[in-house]
């Protein structure tokens, strides 16, 4: 399996990876991940796991506008097979952008907990909270990841 950054003729192969390895609807996420193909800049950049010409995993991330040295991670699909060296990836990519930490955020729901998970096991940590985000009940939870200088 190789890791490599996305280019616009790469766009009917990711969307059949999307809706493929979508396990929930992520509407944000198509959003970014089509900008991202359709202008690459640094603010959205979209990372693909290939293996035998097929796209296996896509990743959606970028620099965060107006912060200094802050990266975002935007959300992977699907969270399965070689999603965390994807995201080793996708970190070493932001690092050559000036990143100094990458950021992310997922609802504390119960359909979320794989991407958590997946986090947690790349080297990201909780490091807020926001109580009743999303709704009632449902929490924004803040994962960073800072790299070393």
């Amino acid at each position: 399996m190789n890791f490599r950054r996305a280019h616009n003729e790469d766009v009917e192969l990711v969307d059949a990876c999307l809706l493929s390895g979508r396990t929930l609807k992520n509407s944000r996420l198509d959003e970014i991940v089509h900008a991202a193909l359709a202008t690459p800049n640094d603010e959205y950049r979209v990372a693909l796991a290939v293996e035998n010409a097929k796209i296996e995993i896509v990743a959606a991330y970028g620099m965060v506008a107006g912060t200094i040295g802050t990266a975002a991670l935007y959300g992977a699909i699907p969270i399965t097979g070689r999603v965390m060296d994807l995201l080793s990836f996708v970190a070493h990519d932001v690092q050559n952008l000036g990143a100094q930490q990458i950021v992310a955020e997922f609802p504390d729901t119960d359909e979320f907990r794989p991407y958590r998970d997946v986090l947690l096991e790349s080297g990201y940590n909780p490091t807020g909270l926001v109580e009743d985000f999303y709704r009632d009940g449902v929490a924004m939870v803040i994962f960073t990841r800072v790299f070393a200088v």
